[in-house]
């Protein structure tokens, strides 16, 4: 059995998905604009019919035969007529007597029809079960009838061709629809590809984080597996005799906890439950951060200026704020070299808040420069080096999650001996 192809079923239900939706649209839409036009062409001839009963109880008679008109052919004479002209009238007496003689007479060329008897008989059975129309040998009428002066008024119009080519427009509206939905869903396809591509890239994160996280969790884990069969080979060992494999453990346990935490937090971050309602001084937030990083700058000689403007406000959360500036001094700190030089910054700039954290050293290598802010990543560099042995490569990912959450962006330029990361908050 082969395994099922998620990317090939997320791009087909897109695809379902798009079709499904614009059939409805357009069903909804063609419905409504083939029953508005039938709706209308119906009001159209029911007002003619009741139109010619009203002049003719004030003795006003449409003429319904032009002889003059050179139409011979009785289709092409009633496509050819205004609409008054091709309804028919005749009366009844309250006998029941139709009066064929004036029929015939207002309306000559009935004379060539050989079921008018069976039109007439129709309509005014049709009218007296006040029904509104018939279909008589394969041909639609619409009827009425109205009393006056002793005698009933019968109409009747003959609207096949009206019909016809509303059931005709019927037709092209599922032309129309069918060739709506063909192209819609080869452009779903089509462009399936591009709608996915967040979905893979989240995939793919997803795969890589949890890689990385298994990969980073596993060096402490065997570290501490390694010191606990060390304390085990000597059963009669004292604990002071395993203090250092003891220390050790506790050391990879913090580790490990570490690791944990920043995971969850960078979660959190990342899924927009970190909440944006404190009002920050962020001056005095920088302010805080330089003065607990003072006692690393003083073990590497380093020299630490800073350059902030007071009364600086932001609103967002403190807490993330607080780690931002902290991560990316202790970035700058661990890359600095010794008796190094680290700039902080916070200034206002128009309505935006920049904050930029600037160190002295070897610089990014301008291959790594793309990924430094993506989780777990470390350059070759800090491989290296036997400082940044405990980094987990999480703190760059998340001071960029921190700064998108509050709306901002980070930056990151890099040359040789100088490393500079800027940060911009619009200030609303």
């Amino acid at each position: 059995m082969k395994p099922k192809n998620l990317f090939r079923e997320l791009k087909m239900h897109f695809v379902h998905t798009c079709v499904l939706t614009v059939s409805v649209l357009l069903v909804v839409l063609f419905s409504v604009l083939w029953f508005i036009d039938y709706r209308n062409g119906v009001y159209e001839i029911d007002t003619a019919l009741e139109t010619v009963m009203e002049l003719h109880r004030y003795n006003v008679t449409l003429p319904g035969a032009h002889p003059d008109s050179g139409l011979n052919d009785s289709d092409d004479y009633q496509e050819n007529r205004s609409i008054f002209a091709r309804v028919i009238l005749f009366t009844v007496s309250k006998d029941g007597v139709i009066d064929y003689q004036s029929l015939y007479e207002d309306y000559p060329y009935l004379l060539d029809y050989n079921d008018i008897e069976s039109i007439v008989e129709r309509t005014v059975d049709v009218s007296n079960d006040s029904q509104k129309g018939f279909v008589l040998n394969g041909r639609s009428y619409r009827v009425n009838s109205s009393e006056h002066g002793g005698h009933t008024d019968y109409v009747f119009f003959d609207w096949t061709l009206e019909r016809m080519l509303s059931l005709r427009s019927a037709t092209w509206f599922m032309v129309a629809f069918m060739f709506a939905i063909c192209a819609v869903g080869l452009l779903a396809y089509i462009h399936s590809d591009r709608v996915l591509d967040p979905v893979k890239k989240g995939l793919k994160n997803g795969r890589d984080f949890i890689s990385n996280a298994s990969h980073e969790l596993k060096t402490p884990l065997t570290i501490m597996n390694a010191n606990l069969s060390v304390i085990r080979s000597e059963p009669n060992s004292t604990i002071a005799e395993n203090e250092k494999w003891l220390d050790s453990i506790e050391e990879q346990i913090k580790r490990t906890n570490s690791l944990i935490v920043d995971m969850l937090e960078l979660s959190k971050l990342e899924d927009n439950k970190v909440d944006l309602t404190d009002t920050v001084d962020l001056s005095q937030v920088v302010m805080s951060s330089i003065l607990s990083v003072e006692v690393l700058c003083f073990e590497k000689a380093l020299n630490l200026n800073d350059h902030i403007e007071n009364g600086i406000i932001l609103k967002g959360n403190k807490h993330s704020l607080e780690r931002l500036v902290i991560i990316l001094i202790d970035n700058a700190i661990k890359y600095t070299p010794y008796a190094g030089t680290i700039d902080v910054t916070l200034k206002k700039q128009k309505r935006n808040i920049i904050l930029s954290v600037k160190n002295t050293g070897e610089g990014i290598a301008e291959e790594d420069l793309p990924y430094i802010f993506e989780r777990f990543y470390k350059g070759d560099r800090a491989r290296t080096q036997e400082s940044n042995t405990k980094s987990f490569g999480l703190g760059l990912a998340m001071a960029k999650s921190i700064t998108e959450h509050h709306g901002g962006k980070i930056e990151c330029e890099s040359e040789k001996g100088e490393t500079t990361f800027e940060v911009t908050f619009r200030q609303k």
